[in-house]
């Protein structure tokens, strides 16, 4: 399987199904089972930008591209390549708005 094919089988189904595979994988990576120095990481940056919306956007599209290149072994910019493709504007929209929503949900705990 070629690193294209590999990012598009883990994008497979509906990205605004929260049971969507690559979703589960992100819900994976921003809750710490990709290691404590990641995670340490992320909580710095959620809890500094948890109201500012557009660095919470920049944010997640940067954890889902790193997200899938870690799994993939390919860069994150090939990674977001391959999502642009993939997804049409309204969909990534949709997608980029629920991942906020969990990243928010599972570290309300910092924006306190």
């Amino acid at each position: 399987m070629t690193k294209r094919e590999n990012v598009q089988a883990k994008l497979e189904g509906n990205p605004l199904c929260e049971e969507n595979y690559a979703r589960h994988l992100f819900s994976m990576w921003i809750t710490g089972c990709y290691g404590q120095e990641l995670f340490s990481k992320q909580q710095e940056i959620v809890k500094r930008d948890f109201h500012n919306e557009r660095a919470m956007r920049r944010f997640v599209i940067n954890e889902f591209c790193d997200m899938l290149a870690s799994e993939c072994d390919c860069s994150a910019g090939y990674a977001q390549s391959i999502i642009a493709a993939t997804y049409d504007k309204p969909t990534l929209t949709k997608l980029t708005a629920q991942l906020i929503a969990e990243v928010r949900d599972y570290h309300k705990d910092l924006a306190e």
